[in-house]
C-alpha cells in the first residue's frame, strides 16, 4: 500500500486546479459537519486563491444548515475522474444571494487526492458470506429507514450491492446514508458515512435493485483494513484465472 502522505497536496495552486475541475464538472460533494456527523450534498461554487477563500453551496440538509456556525470544521469528500478527493475547511460565514445560500470557508491546508489508490473494483464471490445494513434519513420527517442488501463489488471508494425493495420508501439518489454494518467473510466495518450514488432496477427484475454507495470519511485503520481485503480479493481472482 502506498504511503498516505504521498496522496496529500499542500501546494495551493495545485489545489486550486483540482477545485476548478470540480466546479467545471459540477461534481457532487459530501459535506459532513460536527458535532452530530450530519451529512448533506453540496457543490463547490467559487474559489479565490488570492484571498484564501472558497464557497460551497449550502448542503441539502436543513438540520445541518441550522447547526452551522462560524469556526465550525467541515469535512468535504467527492471524486474527480473517478479518484476520491477529501479535504477539511473552516466555515467563516453563511451568505445569501437571491435563492442561493452559500458557505464561505477558509482555504484548506491540504487536499487528499488519492491518485495511487483504489481504482480497483473487485467482485465479491457468491460463495463468500456478505451483508450490508445501511440507513437513510428522510430530511422532511426526520425518520430513518433501515435497509439490508448483499454486497456484490467493492473498492476503496465504495460498494455496489443488490437490494430487494420492501415497504419502505425507495432510496433517494444523492442523499447521505450511514453504513451501519458491512460484513464480508470474516471482515467487519461499522458506521461508515456514505452517499447513495445510484439505484437502478436489474434488467428484467422488478424485485431487485443495484445500489451504489460512495464512502465518505474512513478512519486510517478502516482504510488499511479495506485495502488489505481488496488486495486479497485481487490475489484470489488471479489464482482463478
Amino acid at each position: 500500500m502506498s504511503d498516505p502522505a504521498s496522496t496529500l497536496i499542500r501546494n495551493h495552486r495545485r489545489q486550486h486546479s483540482l477545485f476548478r475541475e470540480l466546479i467545471k464538472g459540477r461534481s457532487l460533494l459530501t459535506l459532513t459537519g460536527t458535532p452530530k456527523r450530519l451529512q448533506g450534498v453540496t457543490q463547490m461554487l467559487e474559489t479565490d486563491l488570492e484571498s484564501g477563500k472558497l464557497a460551497l453551496e449550502a448542503p441539502n440538509n436543513e438540520e445541518l444548515v441550522k447547526l452551522l456556525a462560524p469556526g465550525m470544521p467541515l469535512r468535504v469528500r467527492g471524486s474527480l475522474r473517478g479518484v476520491p478527493v477529501y479535504f477539511e475547511v473552516i466555515l467563516e460565514r453563511l451568505i445569501q444571494d437571491g435563492d442561493l445560500q452559500a458557505l464561505v470557508c477558509q482555504w484548506p491546508e491540504e487536499v487528499d487526492y488519492r491518485q495511487r489508490r483504489g481504482a480497483f473494483r473487485m467482485n465479491i464471490p457468491l460463495s463468500m458470506e456478505a451483508r450490508v445494513i445501511w440507513t437513510q434519513r428522510d430530511e422532511e420527517t426526520g425518520q430513518e429507514f433501515l435497509h439490508t442488501g448483499r454486497p456484490v463489488d467493492l473498492s476503496i471508494q465504495g460498494i455496489g450491492l443488490d437490494w430487494e425493495p420492501d415497504e419502505q420508501p425507495l432510496p433517494v439518489v444523492g442523499s447521505a446514508v450511514v453504513v451501519q454494518s458491512l460484513a464480508i467473510g470474516p471482515h467487519r466495518w461499522r458506521d461508515i458515512d456514505a452517499v447513495l450514488r445510484n439505484a437502478q432496477r436489474h434488467t428484467g427484475r422488478d424485485d431487485l435493485y443495484r445500489v451504489g454507495l460512495e464512502f465518505g470519511f474512513l478512519s486510517l485503520s478502516a482504510e488499511r483494513m479495506l485495502n488489505r481485503f481488496i488486495m486479497d480479493l485481487q490475489c484470489e481472482a488471479a489464482k482463478r484465472t
